[in-house]
């Protein structure tokens, strides 16, 4: 267990909070007594972290929440952020001067 002062807490958080994060817990002292503790929570795996087929799941949800005006381009999840966003700039009519694309009618 790691003792601090309140001051050194508050000037190192992050640090403090990433140390927590690795599952030390951490005395907090203000005018040489103990104030408090700060202990982290139960340890995640990495399997509770990330897990791909939930992540997929939870994914296809959001795909279907889209509203139906949204054009197919935009719910192609193959797509990358930034093919969708040359794409969009390529259909509004105030950035097409900027593309490097020739304009043309569609």
């Amino acid at each position: 267990m790691t003792t601090v002062t309140a001051k050194q807490l508050r000037e190192h958080l992050s640090m403090y909070l990433d140390r927590m994060e690795a599952g030390e817990e951490i005395a907090v002292i203000r005018h040489s007594e103990i104030i408090g503790r700060l202990k982290p929570t139960a340890a995640k795996s990495a399997a509770d972290a990330y897990n791909g087929a939930l992540v997929g799941k939870r994914l296809d949800a959001l795909l279907l929440e889209l509203p139906q005006s949204i054009s197919p381009m935009m719910r192609d999840p193959r797509k990358t952020a930034k093919q969708l966003m040359r794409e969009l700039y390529r259909r509004d009519p105030k950035y097409r001067r900027y593309t490097s694309e020739p304009s043309g009618n569609e």
